[in-house]
């Protein structure tokens, strides 16, 4: 039997991130299940549509100041959403 190719281009890290996503209207909490340099998918209880796109802040452990960037929605299931990070702007880490 043959498995199903795998559409990725970027090697994904599995990682138990918290994040921090900002829309306009609120600020959702959620944790980063798995990230690469392309994207991330992120396990949270309220989603955001496809195509929709927002600040998301990320604190990890091997980094002292959060990095924040701008990402898009591509895809939603139960367990929350993938997001594309937006290559011509990039993340930045946080000042005090």
């Amino acid at each position: 039997m043959d498995l199903p190719r795998e559409r990725r281009r970027h090697v994904r890290s599995e990682v138990t991130w918290p994040v921090a996503i900002e829309t306009p209207e609120t600020i959702i909490s959620g944790r980063i299940k798995d990230i690469s340099s392309g994207g991330a998918f992120i396990n949270c209880e309220t989603k955001l549509s496809p195509g929709e796109t927002f600040r998301m802040e990320i604190h990890s452990e091997s980094q002292p100041t959060p990095l924040i960037g701008e990402v898009e929605v591509v895809r939603t299931s139960r367990q929350g959403m993938g997001v594309r990070f937006h290559p011509e702007r990039e993340a930045e880490s946080k000042r005090p």
